[in-house]
């Protein structure tokens, strides 16, 4: 009988003869060195070693010469052929697969044969030997092979490309094969009931804990895991040695390593946990991991984060695939929600959502003990939890807490008692700081209405007259049959909802609390999903009220009433979000995108403030984020754009009615873009203007109008939309139609901008669309509130239709004029004539003398007529500069058109080197040398010359001729300056002053003459509206002429202090514009712009922070170097109050983020500590310090400038911000930055114990100071008393009070004042008598006594070192 065979801790431990027993134990007698045998040699040992195996029996490899031939082969195993290699391992594994049924047949053969027991010992003996020897060498292979797969990989790779041209050379060594098979028959082996050869005992721990490695090496790497069949093998023997032989305890160990250590094995774990409960229905394993993972230590989860995940994803895979156990268990790891590694809660908050979604698809899952009670108890207590987690301090468990309950609103888990509960929650959440939350939030709501079992129509109104039907129904069933029981009452099914009517609820805690509390009124789905774009696919009995059938029994209506009221609550729940919804709009991208998506399934489900909010996402399509205008982009076509035509184009009339300009604006830009792209159809166009001729049903003037405002939109992309319905427009919208809608001319006018070029060539000076527009500008039809928006657009519409605008406009407003100031003779060019004519001279005076008048009589003229009148000219000579400007454009693109086709001339002819006739040659000579002439540039300084020239004639007029513009303009100015007619007619004064702007706009010597009446109105006038407009005249007046408003740029800020909202807030625009692009420089009245940061409109107020946000971005932060100005401005002002204040410096400092920024407003912030005195400036600075975060080169910039703030450190609150700006600095921190954090903590509070000091010493000198100041006074009522008394005095009383008053305000022969004096250094280096004794003090020396007499004496006992002088002689009288 050979020797027993152990597992060795190596292979070649086998071969060292003082390792172990020779006589009792199998180990190697003589080694083949295989590696030094040529490859001939080692196939003729191979071929014997396999016939050996093969001929004797399966047990043979205890055979001392076939084991040491066995390991030489193995130990030399990494220098054999592949073939030699294959070979080996063929004949290991044939023999180890005969091996195991020999075991079990060895077995049976015990327990029937009669055979010698010795015999069969030898046999059990040797049968265990073959199977620690065989699986030992197969072991060895595995390690051998796996430690050399790498190599083998990189080298199978250069074989297999090869070189060009050739084929890879096939590989025949498959190491993928080998190793499942190995692992395989290890699986296998131990299958049989090793127990056999132990008799009847469990085997040796070692050898199972051989097998175990074997398993857990290979499982670590990840590509393993990979190869199905591979894995359930491996996963198999740890099962095995686990659930058979009782190997429990380590292998929970290793595999709550193996998840600290690899990130791959979280699943595949979980797989092999759950095969051990369907295999061998044994749950130890899975109890033992989780008390294991329970009684984790939570600060090792704290360090390593990818340990806390590994060991979080590995406890979701198994409550997927084994809820029932875990719900049994969950207990063990729920301490875990109170550790600070926030991946472990979302692990116990991930399981707890996967066993409720579980339960309520199998109730069994937790219902082990069959107790209806004890399962509801169960699932209650997971909803609470996940409940509460909800509010975790954690924002990545909030966000996983919301994410879980949207999977369990998927799964259709969530029961309608928890419905209005989650809904509550996240609606919450919507205003989480966590960007994560509210975006989980936004989708959890998504699921909701997606989701929701109370109908298709969630407005509110339906569900409130239903409910108040069915609850007087209920209220009289309760009054007939007070006493009824609903035993035995059939199942009922609401919309989509199973109702147990047979279950009675708990009347003391109302029917809502008994369906939060149990199961009772269960969810139950229907198959058909809602879709997102098509809410018509909900089933037609949900589609328009809440209740469908006639419900008999009192307990079916309770049952009823209780699903309406929370539908009721549901639908309220969800229109209220819609304010936070509006602000969302406004914030991240990420936000809009999916507050966007909620809000089109709102509109859908007809929430209430749906339509209205989405009104809010218009204008983002202007967004510079792409994403942001591709989600509006596709909210517009899934909500307005149908698949019938005429409700496409009744949806989009509707869109328009009672829009805003801003809606117009934004409705406008999609409008045009989807017509281009076509997802506006031509069937769609025609639809629209069937509504605007009045041919489709149910057409109204408003949507007629509708319908002509999105043509006009749509024809901006495709004017030739427009080419048939000229006619039309000019019947309908500036015919009849256009008195009943006034609105409707306006956009006429607009329209006829849009027609597209080949449609304007077509019309012709005489056309009768300009004799319609000539009459709608002298203001024929129109009512006086919407004239004035007509007429702009009807003059737009001239200067772009008209051929020859000029004259046009020119005759119609000699007309006006004439009209007005009556007839005068003028030229045949329809202009005045030249200045000094009579004709001029008498308009002017007509003009001025009828302005006068106006103001003298203003109920004898037609004041509305001169303001129309005035309207006109401006905004004619407005366009007449514009017109102007677009003729330069065209003269200048006609000369480089035609510069470019002789460039282009000149290179085809040098190209194609064809000859050319003489003359061609000599012009393309002559047109280079003007070029090189500079004859290019100096046209163009010509057409600049004319274009000047022009602009000046508008209003300035030639050297000896004045056009009635000119002439007009004067009378415009003093107009604007008869405050008399300017606050008897409104109408007036906004006309005026209107033309006032515009024509300061046109010329620059008249802009720079009337810039004083323009702030004076901008300040003074009583009227918002003109306020408003002399702003917005201020804005084009900087772009225009920058120079000549450079001096007004003050009065400019001013405006943003106005009382009005509508101004102040123009005000804001106005200025944002000019600094962000760079015409207007940003100086010190910026922090009159800050101030608006907390406007009590707070629209204005985000006005005011988008463009700090915006001017941040622009170069390298204005705001850095604005900042300290800002500060100094805002902190000298009576009139701002400290919250005020600093909320506005908090929100401007947040826009600093560069290193490099912050420690330059250190220094620049610790200088300004010096530049004052005044308490209140240093406590604002020391704020604004502590604003800033602080990093150890910032704590040490700020320890180095502490003498720039020393003298400030008097004040308490100053300390607290520097104690602040320590906590931030010591935050994160390495522990060398603590201590010198803790250092300069020490000494701020030191310097502000010896300022109170110092401070207090001051006060009390002062006190003296005063009394000293008094006491010549005190002797002279003395004497004055004994006059008057005339008692004589006694002299040495006289002398003793004099010595007494002497003695207490003298020292050394030196004044009070002198002594007081030093007391305001810094260093408090003086050396008087109160500063000397403190600065000894300070050292901890006593400080000699320097007065004489006893009037008169120290105190340094207190334990601060200070001095305290005390008074105590009196006059002895």
């Amino acid at each position: 009988m050979a020797p027993a065979f152990v597992i060795p801790r190596s292979l070649r431990s086998l071969e060292d003869p003082g390792a172990v027993d020779q006589e009792s134990r199998l180990v190697v007698q003589e080694v083949t060195d295989v590696e030094s045998l040529s490859a001939r040699d080692v196939e003729e040992l191979l071929k014997g070693l396999t016939f050996e195996l093969a001929d004797k029996e399966v047990w043979c490899i205890e055979e001392q010469q076939i084991f040491d031939l066995v390991y030489s082969l193995i130990r030399g195993f990494s220098s054999l052929e592949a073939s030699a290699r294959g070979s080996l391992i063929e004949s290991l594994c044939s023999n180890f697969g005969v091996l195991n049924p020999s075991i079990t047949a060895l077995s049976y053969a015990a327990l029937e044969s009669n055979e010698d027991a010795a015999y069969m010992l030898q046999q059990i003996h040797s049968h265990r030997n073959a199977l620690k020897i065989y699986a030992y060498f197969l072991h060895c292979i595995l390690v051998l092979e796996e430690a050399a797969e790498p190599e083998l990989g990189a080298l199978r790779v250069e074989k297999a490309v090869g070189k060009k041209g050739k084929k890879g050379v096939p590989v025949q060594w498959a190491w993928d094969v080998h190793r499942t098979r190995i692992v395989r028959l290890l699986a296998t082996a131990l299958q049989v009931d090793l127990r056999q050869l132990y008799s009847m005992s469990q085997p040796e721990e070692s050898l199972v804990a051989f097998f175990a490695k074997i398993a857990f090496t290979l499982l670590e790497n990840p590509m393993h895991v990979k190869d199905k069949e591979l894995k359930e093998a491996l996963c198999s023997i740890v099962v095995t040695c686990v659930s058979k032989y009782g190997y429990l305890e380590p292998v929970t160990s290793t595999i709550v390593n193996l998840l600290h250590k690899h990130e791959h094995l979280p699943i595949h774990l979980a797989d092999l946990v759950t095969l051990a409960e369907e295999k061998y229905h044994d749950s130890s394993l899975l109890v033992a991991i989780l008390q294991e993972i329970g009684g984790l230590n939570p600060e090792d989860f704290k360090h390593d984060k990818s340990g806390a995940e590994s060991v979080g994803d590995f406890l979701v895979a198994l409550a997927d695939r084994v809820p029932k156990l875990m719900t049994q268990n969950l207990s063990l790891i729920t301490p875990h929600l109170d550790s600070d590694a926030y991946k472990m809660r979302n692990a116990v908050v991930q399981v707890v959502g996967k066993l409720v979604a579980k339960a309520s698809k199998d109730p069994s899952l937790d219902n082990a003990a069959g107790d209806e009670t004890l399962r509801l108890r169960s699932k209650q207590r997971m909803v609470d939890i996940l409940l509460e987690r909800a509010r975790d301090q954690n924002a990545y468990t909030r966000s996983k807490v919301l994410q879980t309950w949207s999977e369990l609103c998927e799964q259709s888990a969530v029961s309608i008692g928890h419905w209005n509960l989650v809904a509550s929650i996240a609606a919450g959440r919507l205003e989480d700081k966590g960007a994560i939350v509210r975006k989980s939030a936004l989708h959890l709501l998504s699921t909701l209405l997606h989701y929701n079992p109370f109908g298709s129509s969630l407005r509110s109104a339906p569900f409130e007259g239903t409910l108040e039907q069915y609850k007087q129904k209920l209220e009289g069933m309760e009054l007939v049959n007070p006493s009824a029981d609903a035993e035995g009452a059939p199942e009922l099914r609401i919309e989509g909802l199973e109702v147990d009517a047979g279950r009675r609820p708990n009347k003391d805690r109302g029917h809502l609390n008994e369906l939060q509390d149990s199961d009772a009124f269960s969810l139950r789905y229907p198959e058909t999903q809602y879709d997102d774009s098509q809410p018509s696919q909900v089933p037609e009995t949900m589609a328009n009220e809440p209740c469908v059938a006639n419900i008999q029994g009192l307990e079916q209506t309770r049952a009823l009433v209780a699903s309406l009221e929370a539908g009721l609550q549901f639908s309220r729940c969800i229109a209220g979000t819609m304010d936070v919804l509006k602000q969302l709009l406004a914030s991240s991208p990420d936000d809009v995108k999916h507050t966007i998506a909620l809000l089109i399934i709102a509109q859908q489900f007809e929430i209430d403030g749906a339509e209205a909010s989405l009104r809010k996402m218009l204008p983002l399509v202007f967004s510079q984020d792409k994403g942001v205008c591709e989600a509006v982009e596709r909210a517009f076509i899934t909500i307005y754009i149908k698949e019938s035509s005429s409700e496409t184009a009744l949806s989009l009339i509707n869109l328009t009615l009672d829009a805003t300009i801003g809606d117009l604006t934004s409705i406008e830009a999609l409008v045009s873009k989807f017509t281009a792209t076509g997802d506006i159809s031509r069937s769609t166009v025609s639809a629209l203007w069937n509504y605007f001729t009045f041919n489709a049903v149910d057409v109204t003037p408003q949507r007629s109008r509708g319908a002509l405002v999105i043509l006009c939109m749509a024809a901006k992309s495709k004017p030739e939309i427009l080419s048939t319905h000229l006619q039309s427009l000019m019947d309908i919208g500036l015919g009849r139609r256009a008195s009943e809608d006034p609105l409707l001319a306006r956009f006429t006018c607009i329209v006829f901008q849009r027609l597209s070029t080949d449609d304007r060539a077509s019309l012709g000076s005489h056309h009768k669309i300009f004799t319609i527009l000539s009459s709608l500008i002298k203001g024929q039809g129109l009512s006086e509130e919407i004239w004035y928006s007509t007429v702009e657009q009807a003059i737009n519409a001239v200067y772009i239709l008209h051929p020859t605008p000029e004259q046009f406009s020119s005759a119609l407003l000699i007309k006006l004029f004439q009209s007005l100031f009556g007839r005068c003779e003028n030229k045949s060019d329809g202009s005045p004539p030249a200045s000094g004519g009579k004709t001029c001279e008498n308009a002017t005076d007509l003009g001025i003398g009828y302005a006068e008048n106006s103001s003298k009589h203003p109920s004898n003229v037609m004041v509305f007529t001169l303001s129309r009148f005035l309207f006109v000219l401006a905004h004619m000579a407005l366009k007449h500069l514009v017109y102007i400007e677009s003729c330069v454009r065209k003269l200048r693109k006609q000369r480089a058109d035609k510069d470019k086709a002789v460039a282009d001339a000149v290179a085809d002819m040098q190209a194609s080197e064809v000859p050319s006739s003489k003359s061609a040659t000599d012009k393309s000579k002559t047109e280079s040398i003007n070029d090189e002439l500079g004859m290019a540039a100096s046209e163009d300084a010509r057409i600049d010359v004319l274009l000047e020239k022009a602009e000046s004639e508008i209003v300035g007029g030639e050297t000896n001729q004045q056009f009635l513009i000119g002439t007009m303009a004067p009378i415009v100015a003093k107009i604007c300056r008869n405050m008399t007619l300017m606050q008897q007619n409104p109408r007036l004064r906004s006309s005026a002053m209107l033309a006032l702007c515009k024509l300061m706009a046109i010329d620059a010597n008249f802009c720079e003459r009337n810039l004083p009446l323009l702030f004076t109105v901008a300040k003074n006038s009583g009227e918002a509206g003109v306020r408003s407009n002399c702003i917005i005249a201020m804005g084009d007046l900087a772009f225009r002429f920058p120079n000549l408003l450079e001096p007004w740029t003050e009065h400019m800020y001013s405006c943003l202090n106005d009382k009005c909202n509508c101004v102040r807030n123009n005000a804001v625009l106005v200025l944002s514009h000019l600094i962000l692009n760079d015409m207007v420089k940003v100086k010190r009245h910026i922090s009159e712009m800050a101030l608006r940061l907390e406007d009590e409109d707070e629209r204005i107020a985000n006005q005011v922070k988008l463009f700090f946000h915006e001017l941040s971005k622009k170069g390298n932060n204005p705001i850095y170097n604005l900042l300290p100005d800002i500060l100094s401005n805002l902190s000298s002002r009576t009139d701002i109050s400290p919250d005020h204040f600093r909320s506005v410096m908090q929100y401007l400092i947040s826009s600093i983020d560069k290193d490099k920024q912050k420690e330059g407003l250190f220094d620049k912030l610790c200088q300004r500590f010096a530049g004052t005195s005044d308490p209140k400036q240093w406590r604002d600075l020391g704020y604004c310090l502590a604003q800033l975060s602080y990093t150890e080169k910032g704590l040490r910039k700020i320890i180095d400038l502490f003498p720039k703030y020393q003298k400030a450190l008097s004040e308490h609150e100053v300390v607290e911000h520097f104690r602040t700006i320590i906590v931030k600095a010591k935050k994160f921190s390495k522990p060398e930055v603590k201590v010198m954090a803790d250092d300069f903590e020490s000494r701020i509070l030191k310097c502000h114990e010896e300022k109170k000091e110092h401070n207090l010493a001051v006060k009390n000198a002062q006190a003296h100071q005063k009394r000293c100041n008094m006491a010549p006074n005190v002797k002279d009522d003395l004497e004055n008393h004994e006059n008057q008394c005339k008692v004589p005095m006694d002299s040495s009383c006289e002398e003793t009070s004099a010595d007494n008053v002497e003695s207490d305000f003298t020292q050394d022969g030196q004044g009070e004042i002198e002594a007081s004096s030093g007391l305001d250094s810094e260093e408090g280096e003086s050396k008087n008598e109160f500063s000397q004794p403190l600065s000894i003090a300070k050292q901890g020396l006593k400080a000699p006594s320097t007065r004489k007499g006893k009037s008169q004496r120290r105190d340094s006992g207190t334990e601060s070192g200070s001095t305290r002088l005390t008074r105590s002689a009196k006059p002895r009288c």
